[in-house]
């Protein structure tokens, strides 16, 4: 049922906070808390300026006696400008975030398709996947590093790796993830939290 998918929501600043279902995101339209968004243009729709909005015969809708509403894809809300309060999850976005960016043995810049995650007290030797575990690493120091502790890599950490404090991310519903999210939130894969095994 369309009145049950996901919704993104955003905070006053244009931040992404987190997900509503439509139900519930209508709800915050039609009571004015919240304007709908639309993805293609960036343009602000209070409740009556969004249900005139002309749908699209292959757009969900929501269906009245009277009315026929585009689906909100994505919502602002007027009078919230924070960030809900929760646990920074460990992911690959947010380890690359915190390390800047770049190696952590030989400081080399990095995109993020040529990044990697080292364990400094590997797996194989009972290293658990956490924030003061892991960092970024090149290919190149990664292998030469391979299921060795430092010491006996011969290799030395640029710093050493903290948990981080006030960095926000949002959770993303995998299966339900709509492309017009892509304009306000970066790809899932890089939120998705990496787990101890």
């Amino acid at each position: 049922m369309v009145l049950n998918e996901a919704t993104l929501v955003l905070n006053k600043g244009w931040a992404p906070i987190g997900f509503a279902s439509v139900r519930r995101a209508m709800e915050l339209l039609v009571t004015e808390r919240a304007h709908a968004i639309l993805p293609e243009d960036y343009s602000v729709h209070d409740f009556e300026s969004w249900a005139d909005l002309k749908v699209a015969s292959d757009e969900a809708r929501i269906r009245t006696v009277s009315l026929n509403i585009k689906v909100p894809e994505v919502i602002r809300l007027v009078g919230y400008s924070g960030f809900p309060k929760h646990k920074l999850k460990l992911s690959r976005r947010n380890l690359f975030r915190r390390d800047k960016c770049s190696c952590q043995y030989c400081g080399r810049q990095l995109k993020s398709s040529d990044a990697t995650i080292d364990h400094i007290i590997p797996r194989a030797l009972g290293g658990t996947t956490t924030w003061l575990n892991c960092v970024i690493a090149c290919l190149k120091c990664n292998m030469k590093k391979d299921d060795k502790t430092l010491a006996q890599a011969g290799m030395k950490l640029l710093r050493q790796p903290v948990a981080p404090h006030g960095m926000t991310s949002i959770r993303v519903p995998l299966f339900k993830k709509k492309q017009s999210w892509d304009k306000f939130i970066s790809e899932a894969y890089w939120n998705v939290e990496l787990l101890p095994e």
